[in-house]
């Protein structure tokens, strides 16, 4: 952690935070605490040594610990720094922050084992009105940048309502309904489609292979309840749009192109039309999820997989 970043969670950012805080530790000098500042120095919250090139050390205010019965449990370097990042973007102390989430989990818990939990119907319901909303104002003649810019907005909308679960355990792993996609559509851009909606929501897809003359492409999401869902109703919305997409830029291309030009040119077209329109829109990852969902995906779909 930087030696400024600490100044400023523990003694605020106000003017009169580096007298604080000189107060607390009259073994270093004005010009000294400013220098290191401007250095960019890093500050070892277990020790309280301030990396080299001095080896000064300060009064460090205590890390925050959690009780365990008769034991208590140190957090790490790292999870401190976490725990700071979070109360400062939160605005709470970090105790304020460690009991609100405290109660937030112990709350949940017990919701769910008095079945007080939302219907999954009605949760259904309530995604697909919410989904719904945020792409209404897209159409086929929509410009890439409109439908990036929606998708962030909605992932930035699920996450503050926590309708995402970052993290999955291997218990909690659930599948989407079977979205059915053209074959055509799916090899020029509803798989792109699919792989980066899996990726945006942490989750992953899998096709599942027909036979060879069917016309029909299956995918099936896997991972967090809620996110299965909200990529089943993210992909089938955006594969329905970038049909409409497709249709008005062969329209464009006007009479004196033939109808099998046509269609080839609109495929590579919406080819990088939708590379376009999902590139810049943040994913979610986590290794552990990850790990879980691709051996559940191999051991259910093991010939999809391969």
């Amino acid at each position: 952690m930087l030696l400024e970043e600490y100044i400023q969670t523990h003694y605020g950012t106000a003017r009169g935070n580096k007298a604080a805080f000189l107060r607390d530790n009259p073994q270093i000098l004005p010009q000294e605490l400013n220098r290191w500042i401007n250095a960019k120095l890093k500050l070892n919250l277990q020790t309280g040594e301030i990396y080299k090139p001095t080896s000064k050390t300060i009064s460090l205010i205590a890390l925050p610990t959690v009780s365990n019965l008769n034991s208590v449990i140190q957090l790490d370097q790292e999870q401190v720094e976490q725990l700071q990042r979070c109360a400062v973007h939160a605005k709470y102390s970090v105790d304020k922050l460690l009991n609100q989430l405290i109660e937030a989990e112990d709350l949940r818990v017990q919701l769910l084992e008095e079945q007080t939990c939302i219907s999954s119907s009605v949760s259904v319901q309530s995604l697909t009105t919410k989904i719904g909303n945020a792409f209404k104002g897209l159409s086929g003649k929509s410009e890439m940048y409109e439908f990036s810019r929606v998708l962030d907005s909605l992932v930035v909308q699920l996450l503050d309502d926590n309708l995402l679960a970052l993290k999955v355990r291997p218990i909690d792993i659930a599948e989407s309904e079977h979205l059915v996609i053209s074959r055509t559509a799916y090899y020029w851009y509803g798989g792109n489609v699919a792989d980066r909606i899996s990726k945006i929501f942490g989750t992953i897809d899998v096709y599942l292979w027909n036979e060879i003359f069917d016309p029909r492409s299956d995918v099936v999401f896997i991972g967090g309840a809620s996110n299965v869902t909200i990529s089943y109703l993210v992909c089938q919305r955006l594969c329905q749009l970038f049909k409409q997409v497709k249709t008005e830029y062969k329209k464009s291309l006007g009479k004196f192109i033939n109808a099998r030009s046509k269609e080839d040119i609109a495929n590579d077209y919406m080819a990088r039309f939708v590379s376009g329109a999902l590139e810049p829109v943040r994913m979610m990852y986590d290794e552990d999820t990850q790990l879980a969902l691709f051996e559940y995906a191999g051991n259910k779909y093991p010939y999809a997989m391969n």
